[in-house]
């Protein structure tokens, strides 16, 4: 009887550690969540702010930026029609010549 008597609180004591530990799993699944929404907001606000930025390759001057708002100053393309980059000044586009860089 003694020996059914420690079985039996040993698989006592073991099912309160499974559930503590199911517990916990289930703790870091939800913190674990939590950080991939949190990292998945910030990648979409970076990727909005280099969508603002950069306006990837154009064969004309943009007039709207990558979001579709109106262009700010510093956002710059690449011109497919004359393979350069522009810059945008706040009134006009600027191409870049890398021969007066450095």
């Amino acid at each position: 009887a003694a020996t059914s008597e420690t079985n039996a609180a040993t698989s006592e004591t073991n099912a309160a550690t499974s559930a503590t530990n199911a517990a916990t799993s289930a703790t870091n699944a939800s913190n674990s969540a939590t950080a991939a929404a949190t990292s998945a907001t910030a990648a979409e606000a970076a990727k909005d702010a280099i969508d603002g930025l950069y306006l990837g390759a154009q064969s004309s001057n943009p007039t709207v930026d990558g979001n579709g708002a109106a262009l700010t100053v510093g956002d710059w393309y690449f011109n497919t029609s004359d393979n350069t980059t522009r810059i945008y000044d706040g009134s006009a586009w600027n191409t870049i010549n890398p021969d007066l860089v450095g």
